[in-house]
């Protein structure tokens, strides 16, 4: 797998190339539930 991948990481102008390139990425935060007598922020503030 590793010999393949690096093979594809190399400088080739094959038509998979496009598909393996990051392009981005994301972080994303669930904050817990929400009591009866809390608020929406209230675990993050704590």
């Amino acid at each position: 797998f590793v010999r393949i991948q690096r093979s594809l990481a190399g400088l080739q102008n094959d038509l998979l190339s496009e598909y393996i390139v990051h392009v981005g990425s994301g972080l994303f935060a669930c904050p817990p539930g929400v009591g009866p007598q809390g608020y929406w922020g209230e675990g993050l503030f704590a």
